[in-house]
């Protein structure tokens, strides 16, 4: 067709908007629908990038840190975390970038402003160590699921949200403000420690220890 070449379109097209019987006996005046024809070098629409909403926290490297040993302490799948860290050798001190999983769809609380904050070496979790009396406040929301002493940590409280279970320990204990079967939102206050006593936070999920570190706003040192 002339048409075809005097208005730049796809003949297929021109086919699929109109009756076939039309094309094929066309007489002087038949109207026919056109498709808009492509322009040279028009700018194609583009889908709009999703934004990365996604938290993450600095981790420091330690001697002897390896990726799997890192994947395995923050839960997350090792070749995420190489993908995001493209460091062949981790060397100490080399800050990495770490993924911050969601619990419920909201990160744990802080328990306690603590000018020292650590990693615990045999299960994973984190080390608050207060310079004064201070308030604990609870990471979650839950149920208090078990207040009983854990040896070597002192005495700790179970908070049992769903799967997640949160464990605040310490032997610095002064007074405790909730009981067992309590009802706690996160930021509900807890009880006190007292100064220069560490509070250890642990978090298990069905059961099995998770790192804490993974769910919380913090730069470990």
């Amino acid at each position: 067709f002339d048409l075809i070449s005097k208005y730049h379109i796809d003949v297929e097209a021109l086919y699929l908007i109109n009756e076939k019987s039309r094309l094929e006996r066309l007489w002087a005046g038949d109207k026919l629908l056109l498709p808009s024809p492509v322009k040279k070098n028009a700018s194609v629409p583009q889908n709009k990038a999703i934004p990365d909403v996604k938290k993450y926290l600095k981790y420091k490297v330690k001697n002897g840190d390896s990726f799997y040993q890192l994947s395995r302490r923050f839960n997350i799948p090792l070749s995420e975390l190489e993908t995001l860290n493209p460091h062949s050798i981790l060397l100490s001190g080399t800050v990495l970038k770490i993924p911050q999983n969601l619990l419920e769809n909201s990160l744990l609380r802080t328990p306690l402003n603590a000018p020292e904050v650590s990693l615990d070496l045999n299960l994973p979790g984190i080390h608050y160590l207060p310079a004064t009396q201070e308030n604990i406040t609870a990471p979650q929301a839950g149920t208090v699921s078990g207040i009983r002493h854990i040896k070597g940590y002192g005495r700790a409280i179970f908070i049992q949200n769903k799967n997640i279970t949160v464990i605040l320990a310490s032997k610095g204990f002064d007074s405790l403000l909730i009981s067992y079967g309590s009802k706690v939102r996160a930021g509900t206050p807890l009880g006190v420690i007292r100064k220069n006593f560490h509070l250890h936070l642990f978090v298990l999920r069905d059961g099995d220890f998770i790192a804490p570190q993974s769910f919380m706003s913090i730069n470990l040192h």
